[in-house]
């Protein structure tokens, strides 16, 4: 995080309100990304999760079924 504001405040001069303004309310707006993605990433590896539980068991109940048609 020093870094980045490191970075930032060679690249932005901060002169004047304004830009201090602006440039805290880009940092809550990234955090702030980065904190929906946390979440959006928990909803799909949860679908991700379920799908995959499905289709094994459905494979297994093809396979069950089969078994049961050869004895």
């Amino acid at each position: 995080m020093v870094t980045i504001l490191v970075v930032l405040k060679k690249q932005v001069p901060m002169h004047n309100l304004e830009n201090f303004k602006l440039w805290l309310l880009n940092i809550a707006v990234l955090y702030f990304s980065f904190t929906d993605v946390e979440v959006t990433l928990k909803i799909i590896s949860l679908l991700i999760a379920i799908g995959y539980t499905l289709r094994r068991w459905y494979l297994m109940e093809i396979k069950n079924k089969k078994n049961e048609t050869n004895n």
